[in-house]
């Protein structure tokens, strides 16, 4: 495990997961065994299961897809909680104090990018509001203190994470991670 801090609370961590091991993995069960997250149409807007709006029709066709349900049930699913497990001990080792801001484990997730799929800015600990009020849809994000995102593949172009507040960019290789704060502090974005 190599560590490496970025700058403002971004670190990037390689080699959580060997690239042998990755290849052991078979990663068409998740498309096969998990039920992919939906979007609905609110006011003429799409929104995602997780809350975030999708700008335009057009967009859904480069939507990175989301599957969460069951996750755990994956074969793979303990070696990749285990390496994420590891690297938020690394990552609290660089920021003692982020222990105390962590109530819990908040399960994860895969995503697919889709070609010419991107995201735009986001944190991860935003809440979104029911329409016309300030009665949030959920309450799930309040508890984001630590974002982390690994990387299991490499059969891609583009795909870096940009944090456009501090101009960082990073492009990590399968088997590694980013963790970085969820709130606007670590506000980034997927590249194309």
């Amino acid at each position: 495990m190599i560590v490496k801090h970025l700058g403002s609370g971004i670190v990037l961590i390689e080699d959580l997961i060997d690239k042998e091991k990755i290849n052991s993995f078979d990663f068409a069960l998740i498309e096969k065994t998990i039920k992919q997250q939906d979007h609905y149409k609110v006011n003429e807007k799409f929104i995602s299961e997780g809350g975030y709006e999708i700008a335009e029709q057009r967009d859904l066709d480069t939507t990175p897809i989301r599957y969460m349900q069951n996750i755990e049930e994956l074969p793979f699913m303990d070696t990749i909680i285990e390496a994420m497990y590891a690297g938020c001990l690394a990552y609290c080792a660089l920021f003692p104090v982020a222990v105390e801001s962590i109530t819990q484990h908040r399960g994860g997730h895969f995503i697919k990018y889709l070609k010419g799929g991107v995201m735009g800015p986001h944190s991860d600990s935003p809440l979104a509001y029911k329409e016309n009020s300030i009665e949030p849809i959920s309450l799930i994000a309040l508890g984001n203190t630590i974002t982390s995102s690994m990387i299991l593949n490499d059969s891609f172009t583009g795909g870096s994470v940009y944090f456009p507040t501090w101009d960082i960019s990073v492009t990590p290789k399968p088997g590694s991670a980013l963790f970085y704060p969820s709130n606007y502090i670590g506000a980034h974005e997927i590249k194309a």
